[in-house]
């Protein structure tokens, strides 16, 4: 499975920038069709990993705010964070979907 090529069927221009909130490195995306015509951006690439790694609920809600803003979402029906990123963004009219089509979380 390669979110790449999801992206691309919901009309995400491969000029958007995408960041990829799991812990893959874009070095494990070569290869594929995100990691070939996305430029993605991790973590690591915006913080020094050792300052805000340890705190997890800082971090938490650093990347809801950077999700909430974004251009579009993507993110997986079983995670709650995505759940809620989905309607924060419902809520102000924003781009959002899951890839798995499933149910989610806060739907169910």
């Amino acid at each position: 499975f390669d979110i790449g090529n999801t992206m691309l069927s919901e009309g995400m221009p491969p000029s958007n920038p995408v960041y990829l909130r799991s812990a893959e490195t874009p070095a494990e995306l070569n290869g594929t069709v995100l990691g070939t015509i996305y430029t993605v951006v991790t973590k690591a690439m915006l913080v020094q990993p050792s300052v805000y790694f340890h705190n997890n609920i800082i971090w938490s809600a650093v990347e809801h705010l950077l999700a909430v803003d974004a251009i579009s979402v993507i993110g997986p029906s079983s995670s709650m964070f995505s759940s809620l990123i989905l309607l924060a963004r419902r809520r102000l009219d924003k781009a959002a979907f899951h890839y798995d089509g499933k149910t989610t979380l806060l739907e169910a």
